[in-house]
């Protein structure tokens, strides 16, 4: 039981580094992004983009004004093609105070993925002591659902920056950029679902008072 418990909580574990990483990629693409080209654009001397932002595209319409031809390597046959999403350099925020914001939401973003994943260590200990509903552990999933939701809303605002700021340096015709792909929708709900259970856990711990007081 504790096995198969274990490992579905390592999964879950690896999906919350995974969610934080993503939710701060711009800053650790930038830095290995950056350490790895940096010898090659020495030796080349041209210039390096060291981070990359992946932007939704909406395309006005669907005919051949806006369509963008490609070429089969295989067969050399063209085809014409109406692109959905583009990588696109991942401009600074303009001015100081955006730098600073943006600096900003990326500590605090690492710093709410630490308090989740020792929340999130402590409350599998606490499961594999057998102590299961207690104050505690309720107390860690809610500090972990709440964790997680300010993370996506952080990740969201810090995303639509990025892609307003996209939109003041590049255009292309026939496509506007969409902000679908920006609402980190996983994350947030991710730390619903663990409100969720915290609540499950606070009113089974409430009825487990009442039978004690009961008998």
């Amino acid at each position: 039981m504790k096995t198969k418990l274990n490992i579905f909580c390592l999964l879950i574990f690896a999906v919350i580094i995974v969610d934080i990483i993503m939710a701060t990629d711009v800053m650790f693409s930038g830095i290995i992004s950056g350490y790895n080209n940096a010898q090659h654009s020495k030796e080349a001397n041209v210039e390096s983009v060291d981070a990359y932002r992946v932007v939704s595209l909406v395309p006005n319409e669907i005919t051949w004004r806006n369509a963008i031809t490609i070429t089969d390597s295989a067969t050399h046959k063209s085809y014409k093609a109406w692109p959905t999403q583009i990588n696109l350099p991942a401009e600074p925020s303009s001015g100081i105070a955006g730098r600073i914001a943006s600096v900003i939401i990326g500590i605090a973003i690492l710093v709410l993925g630490i308090i989740t994943l020792v929340s999130f260590i402590r409350f599998v200990l606490n499961i594999n002591r057998n102590n299961i509903f207690t104050r505690k552990n309720t107390k860690y999933l809610k500090r972990i659902g709440w964790c997680m939701i300010i993370i996506g809303l952080l990740s969201t605002i810090k995303y639509c920056n990025d892609l307003y700021a996209a939109t003041q340096t590049f255009s292309l015709t026939g496509y506007t950029i969409g902000y679908s792909d920006a609402i980190y929708t996983g994350t947030i709900l991710f730390g619903l679902f663990s409100l969720v259970i915290a609540e499950s856990f606070s009113i089974g711990l409430k009825m487990k008072e009442e039978q004690e007081l009961t008998i």
